[in-house]
C-alpha cells in the first residue's frame, strides 16, 4: 500500500524527533573526551572518529540544529495541510502574510533543515566575536569534551542544545512567527504601544 504524502510527511516527522532525542542523549551521557584523546594522539579509528563526530559538543549540537530544523519543517508541511484547508490557495494576496506563511509553511523541509544549520553558524559566529576570555561561557561550552568528573557540563551542554535547538525548530517552522515574536518584544525604556523611531 502506498502511502499518502500526508502520512509520509507524519512518520518522517516521528522519525527526525526520535533521531534528534537519540542524538541529545549521546551529547549528554557519552565521555568524548576519551575518543577525542584517541583521536589525537593515535589517529583513532572509524568507530572513534563517529564517536566524536555524534558526542562532541560542537559536531554533536551542528546534527541537533539540523535535526530541529527538519523537524519544524515537516511540522509546519502537516500544519499547512490544516490550517489552509478552508482557504482558497490561488486567491491570497502575494503581499499578505498568509501568503507569506504558505511559502514557508509550504517548503521543502530540507530548506528548513539548511536554515536550521544557518542558525548554528550564526550563533558560531556570534560568539567568536563576543568572547573576552578563556572563561567565557560559549568558550567552555565549545572546549566541552563531556567529561564525566566535570558536574558541571552535562547541565551547561543541556541548555545550549535545547536553546539552539528550539530556535532552529521555529526557522525550520515558520520564519516570519519568530520574527513576528521578536518584533513583539517590548525594547527597553519604550513606552507601551509606542513605536520605534525612525532612522
Amino acid at each position: 500500500m502506498k502511502l499518502s504524502h500526508f502520512a509520509y510527511n507524519k512518520l518522517l516527522a516521528v522519525g527526525s524527533f526520535f533521531a534528534w532525542f537519540t542524538l541529545l542523549t549521546v551529547g549528554i551521557t557519552i565521555n568524548s573526551g576519551i575518543y577525542l584523546g584517541r583521536m589525537t594522539r593515535d589517529c583513532g579509528s572509524l568507530q572513534d572518529f563517529l564517536i566524536v563526530m555524534l558526542a562532541y559538543t560542537p559536531t554533536n549540537v551542528a546534527l541537533l540544529v539540523v535535526l530541529a530544523g527538519l523537524s519544524g519543517g515537516l511540522t509546519s508541511n502537516l500544519a499547512a495541510d490544516n490550517y489552509f484547508r478552508y482557504i482558497d490557495r490561488t486567491k491570497l494576496d502575494p503581499t499578505s502574510p498568509d501568503f507569506q506563511r504558505l511559502l514557508y509553511m509550504t517548503e521543502s523541509p530540507i530548506v528548513s533543515a539548511l536554515r536550521g544549520f544557518l542558525v548554528y553558524m550564526i550563533f558560531i559566529v556570534g560568539a567568536n566575536l563576543s568572547i573576552t576570555s578563556e572563561g567565557d561561557t560559549v568558550t567552555t561550552i565549545f572546549n566541552m569534551a563531556q567529561k564525566i568528573d566535570d558536574r558541571a557540563a552535562p547541565a551547561l551542554y543541556y541548555r545550549f542544545s535545547l536553546t539552539i535547538s528550539l530556535l532552529a525548530f521555529l526557522v525550520g517552522f515558520d520564519p516570519s512567527r519568530l520574527g513576528n515574536w521578536i518584533n513583539s518584544v517590548p525594547v527597553v525604556g519604550s513606552k507601551p504601544g509606542a513605536s520605534m523611531p525612525k532612522s
